[in-house]
């Protein structure tokens, strides 16, 4: 629950400008994970509503050089017509004002006929694919509405998949943990060599759970190392880029552009500081910053631009940190683990502690994971870094 709505003055929204939508095109999914935080209902962004999000873009873009529109869900394939007019539109508004547009979109890869890749092709979207692993680890949780099992449709269609060079990104469970590095695998043998991996917080982890996972972490760290060795091309985000993003955060001051450069707008054109605030809190009015058709609400949108802030440097909580810091002072940066850590998510705070300025306690145990196993292993993937994945122009 908010406690007030009164950001600090440097915090006001006016001073920042927007540089990133995305668009829930539709709410409609045509399948039913577990685990999905995303309300499954009928709406579909109107054109009208469409019209107005790019037009709020472009009206508060200010002197950003490049724009960015995610597609998102639900399923964004399911509206391929809207994602072709929205895309024209906003790259013959980017035109005009001598600006860059790139859009993206996160799929779950089951509706990818020729049809909708030859789309993604020509507007040059960059693809995330949500994936669970295994076919069997990802049939546990990621269902058709009938009930069965998503992954033979993921196969069916895998040589246009390969053609998208997408990111995939592997939902962890405590189920699907101890097959982390195996899925990994199985991917990269099949030309899939761009992955991540996100942890799903809100599961049931136990203290036996958490430990599998910290093993499946470390086996897959030493896949990645010895993967580079041979040159291979395959990297996992998380792993490798970790510290250049912890350094960012530290520098940035902001752990994501959540509210500040980015919202999204959900079917009806209501706007939230991200996506995760959608689908956490689909019909709740306090976690609105605004409406496309109206604008803005101020007040609403600094306080989140000040929540991402403080929930960035006040620390995960878990009692890493030199006693005589306050939780005012930036206590990350006093951390022996932040070179290794990602700052909470505020969207994921809020949805676990009804606060999104503090961290749930499953998050310090994340924290900790992950951190400790990247300086366990940084001194190994340092001397064999790539290049970064390109970017789509």
């Amino acid at each position: 629950m908010q406690q007030h709505l009164e950001p600090r003055p440097d915090f006001r929204s006016e001073s920042h400008s927007l540089s990133a939508l995305t668009m829930l095109l539709t709410e409609q999914c045509n399948l039913r994970c577990t685990y999905c935080y995303i309300d499954k209902n009928a709406k579909r962004m109107s054109r009208e509503t469409a019209e107005r999000s790019i037009d709020f873009l472009f009206a508060h873009a200010g002197d950003e050089k490049q724009l960015a529109i995610c597609f998102f869900g639900g399923e964004p394939l399911l509206a391929p017509d809207l994602l072709d007019y929205v895309a024209t539109e906003a790259k013959r508004r980017a035109k005009e004002a001598h600006k860059v547009m790139v859009f993206s979109i996160t799929t779950n890869a089951t509706l990818l006929t020729e049809s909708r890749v030859a789309l993604l092709q020509k507007h040059r979207v960059g693809v995330t694919v949500s994936l669970d692993g295994l076919p069997e680890e990802h049939d546990r949780h990621r269902k058709l509405v009938n009930g069965e099992g998503s992954f033979q449709l993921i196969e069916r269609n895998l040589e246009r998949l390969v053609s998208l060079s997408p990111t995939i990104r592997l939902t962890v469970t405590p189920e699907t943990a101890p097959s982390l590095q195996k899925s990994v695998a199985w991917l990269v043998e099949r030309g899939l060599t761009k992955i991540s991996f996100s942890p799903v917080f809100e599961a049931a982890w136990d203290e036996e759970t958490l430990s599998t996972y910290y093993d499946a972490l470390g086996s897959l760290y030493r896949y990645q190392v010895e993967g580079l060795k041979r040159d291979a091309s395959y990297r996992v985000g998380n792993l490798f880029n970790l510290e250049d993003e912890m350094t960012s955060v530290m520098g940035r001051g902001f752990g994501c552009g959540a509210a500040r450069k980015m919202v999204a707008i959900d079917a009806q054109g209501f706007m939230y500081p991200c996506h995760r605030f959608v689908g956490y809190f689909r019909n709740a009015e306090a976690q609105r910053i605004g409406h496309v058709a109206s604008g803005f609400d101020v007040d609403r949108r600094g306080y989140y631009i000040e929540s991402c802030h403080r929930s960035t440097h006040t620390g995960c909580g878990s009692g890493l940190f030199e006693a005589k810091v306050t939780p005012e002072e930036k206590q990350c940066t006093t951390c022996s683990l932040s070179p290794g850590c990602g700052s909470a998510c505020m969207a994921v705070n809020e949805h676990m502690t009804g606060d999104p300025r503090k961290p749930d306690p499953i998050h310090r145990v994340f924290s900790q994971i992950h951190a400790s196993l990247h300086l366990d292993h940084r001194s190994d993937l340092v001397p064999l870094r790539l290049p970064a994945p390109e970017q789509h122009p």
